[in-house]
């Protein structure tokens, strides 16, 4: 869980301002100064930046409902791209307005840091699937964690250039991979779709 829209006090909720974005819009980007803290209302917005090599680095997928700045909270400028995926609206809360809020209102500032922390556990998560060395065994790995419990199988809401982005890969590597999850057993796939034909005999 990150923090989300149901964790605004309403009266900051009642000033947001709206921030309509059409696929390929960018919201923010590195070196922008912090006035907002923005939330996902609709759509999908992935944040993102470039690594040394060139390649897109994805940071995080927000969707509705979910904040996708609270560590801007104490920063001066924003350090990654935000960029909607598809046509999304996000809204913008003055990051000085809900910094005094959260302060005078001690209850709401540890739901917030509670919220934080779970998102940095996320980010944990990821960064130990790109320490993963092979292809293979770190997309097998996200495909484990992706799978709701008690279920087989997934439908993603995102292309998988954008999964390869998240995982640290390239389109290619990515589909290498997928094609050898396949080739083996372990999968059947058709476009965003995934089973998991044999999900207990091998986490690796």
């Amino acid at each position: 869980m990150v923090p989300d829209v149901s964790s605004i006090p309403e009266p900051l909720l009642a000033i947001a301002k709206p921030q309509p974005l059409t696929a390929g819009d960018i919201l923010f980007r590195p070196g922008d100064r912090v006035r907002d803290i923005f939330a996902v209302e609709t759509g999908r917005l992935r944040l993102m930046r470039y690594g040394a090599d060139g390649r897109e680095l994805t940071l995080f997928v927000a969707r509705a409902g979910d904040i996708l700045t609270e560590a801007a909270l104490f920063a001066q400028t924003y350090h990654c791209y935000a960029i909607a995926e598809v046509a999304s609206q996000a809204i913008a809360i003055p990051k000085v307005q809900l910094l005094n809020y959260l302060q005078s209102h001690p209850a709401q500032m540890m739901a917030w840091l509670e919220r934080v922390t779970q998102t940095v556990q996320q980010l944990r998560t990821r960064l130990e699937l790109r320490n993963i060395p092979t292809a293979r065994d770190r997309l097998w790995h996200f495909l484990t964690l992706s799978v709701p419990v008690g279920e087989r199988e997934c439908t993603f809401d995102r292309p998988w250039k954008a999964i390869a982005s998240e995982l640290g890969l390239t389109h290619d590597a990515l589909y290498r991979a997928l094609a050898a999850l396949e080739r083996q057993g372990f999968i059947q796939r058709r476009g965003r779709w995934v089973r998991w034909l044999d999900y207990d005999r091998d986490r690796r």
